[in-house]
């Protein structure tokens, strides 16, 4: 059997199959080992990295009775908020349609009251006209006789202060020289009473020597007609006035 052998030169090591590699030299020849307690420079490359910071841990989960009862509360306020909300709005319109008929109720009762009103008015109107057209002009005729004695006694009196008294003299319409000359008889005046074909029936005009008086009851009437008019006015100028 032939036995094989690895010969070594000079300068080489013999090494033999199945050996371990030479481990290399702890000291490394013109280079300094670290000392393991030398403090590291601060910035080094092979400084580890920082540790990232920790995620926030979730917050623990409520109970579900809990946010059933979240729940139910939301729900009691929001239909309570929803509930008020409807129930002024219904008011609302309650309130509108009271105003709505309290308008319409006074409206008419002021359309009334001033029918009521115009219709006085007109029933004023009317008896003042009957009056002043035909039961005071019938009376002034009548009255005129007993105006004109009045002012004829006063008329007297005058004239005898005067220190020359001069007869009076009583004009008057032709319809009224009758009547006046018995009222004057009656009593017991003395004046003289012509027709003047100017005066009606309601006028007299009354001269002495130191003055003179008149009687119209015609411009009485007509002052008594515009106060009518004043007061009461006809139903027709007033719907023309609006």
């Amino acid at each position: 059997m032939m036995t094989m052998k690895w010969e070594s030169f000079e300068g080489d090591e013999t090494s033999v199959i199945g050996a371990a590699p030479p481990r290399p030299s702890d000291k490394t020849p013109g280079r300094k080992q670290a000392s393991a307690s030398a403090p590291r420079k601060s910035g080094a490359r092979d400084a580890p990295a920082a540790a990232p910071p920790p995620e926030p841990s979730a917050p623990p989960a409520e109970p579900v009775e809990t946010l059933l009862a979240r729940a139910r509360g939301e729900g009691r306020a929001a239909g309570f908020e929803e509930g008020v909300a409807h129930a002024e709005a219904q008011g609302q319109a309650a309130l509108r349609m009271i105003l709505s008929d309290l308008s319409e109720q006074l409206a008419d009762a002021l359309h009334a009251r001033i029918e009521q009103e115009q219709t006085l008015d007109r029933a004023a109107r009317d008896l003042a006209e009957a009056l002043l057209s035909g039961v005071a002009p019938a009376l002034a005729r009548q009255g005129l006789a007993a105006e004109v004695a009045a002012a004829v006694s006063e008329a007297l009196r005058a004239t005898r202060a005067s220190a020359d008294p001069a007869p009076l003299r009583v004009r008057v319409g032709a319809g009224q020289v009758e009547a006046v000359r018995a009222a004057l008889a009656e009593g017991g005046l003395a004046a003289q009473v012509d027709s003047d074909p100017e005066l009606g029936d309601l006028s007299a005009r009354l001269d002495w020597a130191d003055g003179e008086d008149g009687i119209d009851l015609d411009a009485a009437l007509a002052a008594a007609r515009a106060a009518l008019d004043r007061h009461l006015p006809a139903p027709d100028r007033r719907t023309a006035h609006g």
